[in-house]
This record gives C-alpha cells, sequence and structure tokens, in this order.
C-alpha cells in the first residue's frame, strides 16, 4: 500500500495508490485522520483500518486525481550532503564545486531546503521570482522564519517551532526588517510588508 495525498476536483485528501493505479480516499472512513501527519502518527492501527478499507474500496482512477507530495513539513527540511563515499565522488568529478579540495569530507555536509521544494510526482518545482531580490539577502533561518510569520505565528509561537528563545527570533526578525529595507515610520506595519514580500517572491 503506497501512502498518497491528492488532490480531486477541488478537494484535497489522502489516501492509498493502489497496484492497478486506483486512489482510495481516506475519508470513505470517517474514522482515519484527515492529513498525512495525523495519519503516520497513529502508526499500526491506522495502517491496518487503511489496508481493511483499501481490500473493499474500489477507489477512483488515477488519471483522476493529481498527486501531491504525500507528506510536507511544517518547516525547512534539514538535509545531509554527500553522506557516502561513492555520492562524494560523484559530486566532486561533477565540476560543480571547483572549489572544494576533499572528495569524501570529513564532516558531514548538512543544508536546508526550502518547503516549496518538496513537490508531487511530475509536478514542476517552483523557483522564487525574487532569486536576486531582497530575499536572497536573508539567511536560511531568516527566511524560516519569515515563512513562519507568514502562517501568522508571533514570535513567541516561532520560538517554540524552532525551539530558539524569542529573543533569537527577535533578532531574526530584526535582521530581516532591515534587509528588507523596511524602516518603522509609524504608518506602515513592517510585519505584514515583510510577510506581502515573502508571498510575491514564493
Amino acid at each position: 500500500m503506497r501512502l498518497v495525498s491528492f488532490v480531486h476536483g477541488t478537494r484535497s485528501g489522502i489516501g492509498a495508490r493502489t497496484d492497478d493505479d486506483r486512489v482510495v480516499d481516506f475519508a470513505a472512513d470517517p474514522d482515519l485522520p484527515t492529513t498525512m501527519r495525523a495519519f503516520v502518527a497513529a502508526g499500526e492501527v491506522a495502517l491496518t483500518r487503511a489496508a481493511d478499507l483499501v481490500a473493499v474500496e474500489p477507489g477512483m482512477p488515477l488519471a483522476e486525481v493529481r498527486l501531491l507530495a504525500p507528506i510536507r513539513p511544517p518547516n525547512n527540511v534539514m538535509c545531509i550532503g554527500k553522506n557516502y563515499a561513492d555520492h562524494a565522488r560523484e559530486f566532486a568529478g561533477s565540476g560543480f564545486d571547483a572549489a572544494q579540495q576533499q572528495v569524501v569530507p570529513t564532516s558531514p555536509v548538512v543544508f536546508t531546503k526550502a518547503r516549496s521544494s518538496i513537490v508531487g510526482p511530475g509536478n514542476d518545482v517552483l523557483v522564487s521570482a525574487d532569486g536576486t531580490g531582497a530575499l536572497a539577502r536573508l539567511s536560511d533561518r531568516e527566511r524560516e522564519v519569515l515563512g513562519l510569520m507568514a502562517e501568522g505565528l508571533t514570535n513567541a509561537g516561532i520560538a517554540r517551532r524552532l525551539v530558539l528563545a524569542e529573543r533569537t527570533v527577535e533578532s531574526h526578525t530584526r535582521s530581516v526588517f532591515m534587509k528588507l529595507g523596511l524602516h518603522g515610520d509609524g504608518d506602515s506595519h513592517r510585519r505584514v510588508l515583510a510577510v506581502l514580500s515573502y508571498l510575491g517572491a514564493v
């Protein structure tokens, strides 16, 4: 059973893709979770119940749905690069990073990927229209803080989500405002303007 997130018409849902390319919508069982994160958290109980549903529910043709990324994290994804020798040698031979002297690094290469880079099968990865603009000047952490602002979180909420001190979030927020050229003039709300810049670029 392959778990999927999908859009069918105007409704999104979760379900299972069968071997004969049909999608069984878990909404057919009101006792199953409605989000993939909740489904995964429910563990074996949800898997067993879903398997029982797939056994009796005909589902809909795969061609009628648009598959999404099966699960999207609430924040950026932490990634490890060059984490095995063959991959490190392949990367070194690509010429992508000519300045890199080590073929196999002595420490893992850690980086983040934005949630917007996580897409469904066959879907385009959306590239920011702001590639050389103001948002490009933000650090990964500042972009992460700004993204959470765009979700409506307060500094305290962002601090809890990222497991940071609230003062640290305040410092990142000030830096975001400064790099975006948003100065407090009394007539505008910098937080709203920062979110509008973010939403216009993603």
